[in-house]
């Protein structure tokens, strides 16, 4: 029998994996391919099951929403940020956002006071609100 080359190239780790597998199973890699072209040619089909991943799509979704926010990180300059100071950042955003919160709902309510003719409340109620205000963001 005149033999024949197959040249292909595969990732190092797979090719690895695949060796080791063959090799666990007694095979080398060139009987491991001998063996599937026989039996693709006897079934004249391949002879395991080809499929489409139905989670390819919502994948690939993935992996490009990855890459915007990686982009939209490097544009913004901040990629060399350490996961404290990413977590220093949230935490800062978020003690932002309850204190405008606060100061909204106080604005609400001097705003009610207001309109109801109620008397203008005194410096004391006023900062017993703001600590009431603070106590709450914490």
């Amino acid at each position: 029998m005149q033999e024949g080359n197959i040249s292909i190239r595969v990732d190092k780790t797979l090719k690895e994996r695949f060796c080791n597998l063959c090799s666990a199973l007694g095979l080398s890699t060139t009987s491991a391919f001998t063996l599937f072209m026989k039996a693709t040619l006897r079934e004249k089909k391949i002879p395991f099951e080809i499929a489409v991943d139905e989670n390819q799509e919502w994948r690939e979704k993935a992996a490009k929403n990855f890459e915007d926010m990686r982009q939209s990180v490097t544009n913004a300059g901040i990629q060399d940020l350490s996961l404290d100071e990413i977590n220093a950042e949230i935490k800062a955003a978020r003690k932002e956002r309850r204190i405008q919160e606060g100061l909204e709902a106080f604005r609400q309510m001097r705003e009610i006071v207001a309109s109801s003719g109620a008397m203008e409340p005194t410096l004391d109620e006023i900062n017993q609100e703001i600590k009431a205000v603070r106590y709450a963001i914490r």
